[in-house]
């Protein structure tokens, strides 16, 4: 309880207090509302009135107090003068009022714990406290806001980038599963088209077949002519010309078989020079997703560019992945034509053999050499339906291993142009674990905490130092005069413990002020402790010895 002092909280209507302590003046006594000093009157020697206009506001503070004169005595006693009662009291109440108001500073000030050996604010704030500048000096809120703010900042960037890479790892295995995909339509294409050469061989044996019999045909319409009457040879040539016709016809059906082959051939040439363009404008679009991600690197944060261009290299490769499983697919289509269009030659070639058998009386040779012709060239056509196969597989095989580069490519290893998905995954990691965090604890300063420091005496003198020994110690040894502190800012609060041995006195230098008190002596039996609680006004340290405690 303060002994000096009383509080008040506001109601927006008091404005009458009482006052709980004694005085010696009424000059002595202030009222501050919220900290700053208000006027006011007397209504009687226990109460003031601040006028019933200046009520303090709801919730505040109204603190009255009383500060006696301490830097000169009220009462000086002369030889051969009469003592009586007032000056007396005067002169005890001053010293009284001043222990009283020493008592209540210091109980407002740090206090010490005898069982942790550590400083206690009592969950008060300290205000008005200069930035620190050396590593051993208290820093403000308003020092760590920046630090804090740059500390979230960087958390949240580290989350956004363990996301990005949480997303680009699984964009990656989504590419490798497609990339799987594609190779198998390429097999399975590659595996089509060699049916197709089959099948175009097959109809070319059964060309060079139907050619044999037709010349065999041709050989015996020779013979039937030569033996038979000018009558018959007549009809037996109409019918092997009719024959002929048939052959013929059958003829252009394999033509127009072998053309549907190469049209179809085409098909897939197309789909090649297609994809290569699809290709082409993918590479362009990623550059400028490059570009772009270049660009906002300038003006974003790093972990937010590294998300741009993560993202954009998904897109890259959901691009590509389609592009490959759509050549894919039209490669299998264009193949599955073709072994279509071979089945058709070959069922031609089946027509010419029949039609050959037909007319084994007599054949116009001619007719049936223009029927190998196409054979053969069906055959070739389908041969080159095959390399185009081949070449849909080639690309389809490149396009999965493209694929599995964007996805798993080592760190800092381009891939066309770019990085790869594990690239970025790993930057977000790597900058996940080295960006700060909010939940580093940080280790308080010896002024921070106000630690006790031991000092000790040097040739009978004891030097202090507030910037290290604003809390310390001396167990004395020998004779000890306490010098005046050095360094320090003015107004800083300290206290210093000195502990006796029975025997060594106790002086104190020029510059401590210990008011209507004397000069606290050195403890009386070995053990006993004094303390002294000071406050540094200039080269002035006003002092007051707080208690002494016996051993």
């Amino acid at each position: 309880m303060a002994l000096s002092s009383v509080i008040y909280v506001g109601d927006a209507s008091t404005y009458q207090f009482a006052v709980t302590f004694g005085y010696i003046e009424t000059a002595d006594v202030t009222v501050e509302v919220d900290g700053v000093s208000v006027s006011f009157t007397w209504d009687n020697a226990s109460q003031v009135n601040l006028g019933s206009g200046s009520a303090p506001d709801t919730d505040a503070v109204v603190y009255i107090y009383r500060s006696t004169q301490n830097t000169s005595r009220l009462v000086d006693f002369t030889a051969a003068s009469v003592l009586d009662e007032a000056s007396l009291d005067k002169d005890s109440d001053q010293l009284f009022y001043v222990v009283q108001e020493a008592k209540d500073d210091l109980s407002n000030a740090l206090q010490y714990d005898n069982a942790t050996g550590e400083y206690d604010a009592d969950n008060k704030r300290i205000k008005n406290l200069d930035d620190g500048v050396s590593d051993d000096e208290a820093v403000n809120v308003g020092q760590m806001a920046p630090f804090v703010t740059d500390c979230e900042t960087a958390q949240t960037a580290a989350e956004a980038a363990q996301a990005a890479a949480e997303t680009a790892q699984t964009a990656a295995e989504t590419a490798e599963t497609n990339a799987e995909t594609a190779e198998t339509n390429a097999e399975t294409a590659e595996t089509n088209a060699e049916t197709a050469e089959t099948n175009a061989v097959t109809a070319k044996t059964a060309a060079e077949t139907a050619q044999t019999a037709a010349e065999l045909a041709e050989t015996n319409a020779e013979t039937a002519e030569t033996n038979a009457a000018a009558s018959a040879a007549a009809a037996s040539a109409d019918e092997a010309l009719t024959d002929a016709d048939a052959a013929a016809t059958a003829a252009d059906v394999i033509s127009t078989n072998a053309d549907v082959v190469i049209t179809n051939a085409d098909v897939v040439l197309t789909g090649i020079d297609e994809a290569n363009t699809n290709q082409d404008a993918i590479d362009t679009a990623a550059d400028a997703v490059n570009t772009a991600a270049d660009a906002a690197s300038a003006t974003a944060s790093q972990a937010a560019a590294e998300t741009a261009e993560t993202n954009a290299e998904l897109a890259e490769t959901n691009a590509e992945t389609a592009e490959t499983n759509a050549a894919a697919s039209a490669a299998a289509a264009a193949a599955d034509e073709i072994l279509t269009d071979a089945d058709a030659t070959a069922t031609a070639a089946d027509v010419v053999s029949t039609n050959a058998d037909v007319v084994l009386t007599g054949l116009d040779v001619t007719s049936a050499e223009n029927a190998k012709t196409a054979a053969e060239t069906a055959e070739t056509n389908a041969e080159t339906a095959e390399t185009n196969a081949e070449t849909a597989e080639t690309a389809a095989v490149a396009a999965k291993d493209l694929a599995e580069d964007w996805a798993s490519e080592v760190e800092d290893t381009p891939v066309g142009g770019s990085f790869s998905a594990f690239h970025w995954a790993q930057k977000a990691e790597d900058f996940a674990l080295t960006a700060p965090q909010t939940d580093e604890v940080n280790e308080w300063t010896a002024q921070q905490n106000l630690n006790e420091v031991t000092i000790t005496s040097t040739a009978s003198e004891v030097d202090i130092d507030i910037d290290t020994d604003q809390c310390a110690y001396h167990n004395m040894t020998e004779a000890t005069e306490i010098q005046a502190p050095t360094n320090g800012n003015d107004g800083v609060a300290c206290v210093l413990r000195i502990e006796g041995d029975g025997s060594s006195a106790l002086t104190w230098a020029a510059g401590w002020e210990f008011g209507a008190q004397d000069a606290p002596a050195e403890p009386a039996a070995d053990g006993d402790v004094i303390l002294i609680s000071y406050y540094k006004s200039g080269a002035v340290f006003y002092a007051v010895e707080s208690i002494r405690v016996e051993a």
